[in-house]
């Protein structure tokens, strides 16, 4: 990580400007966010309709379920194009196992209601273990993560 090549300024922020903050990459980088996303999602959500045409339901909930993984991969973006390298998609999908590995069983189950997700998602799969801060930022932040959760 070279710190000097960051395109955002570091600092704390309250968590309805960081909120903003992610607006406005996603909306610099949508691109390649949506591209990567895309790239993931869509194969997986045709394999799951196909294999349960008899119940759609039951494949739309697991595509609902596999959120999780899918965000992996345009936080993989995102972190990438802070820095100024905006990966393509060839070059996300070809890290695949560095993005699903840490904490993917965790995300997808006993994390998977957490209301926090958005904030802590970051933490694990960024910074690989920092179970003090992700309770910090939680406890600070939690009514904000949650009142976007439910938009």
């Amino acid at each position: 990580m070279q710190l000097e090549r960051v395109g955002v300024d570091l600092r704390p922020r309250p968590p309805w400007e960081a909120i903003d903050l992610g607006f406005l990459m996603a909306r610099e980088w949508s691109g390649a966010l949506y591209a990567a996303f895309l790239a993931i999602f869509v194969p997986v959500v045709v394999a799951l309709h196909a294999a349960l045409a008899d119940r759609l339901w039951l494949a739309a909930l697991l595509a609902w379920w596999l959120k999780p993984l899918f965000d992996r991969f345009a936080l993989h973006v995102v972190s990438r194009a802070v820095f100024g390298e905006v990966p393509g998609v060839r070059a996300t999908l070809a890290v695949w196992r560095e993005i699903a590995s840490p904490g993917l069983v965790a995300g997808l189950t006993l994390h998977r209601f957490n209301l926090a997700r958005s904030l802590v998602l970051p933490v694990w799969q960024l910074e690989r273990a920092a179970a003090a801060r992700r309770a910090s930022g939680a406890r600070r932040s939690a009514g904000a993560c949650a009142a976007m959760r439910s938009v």
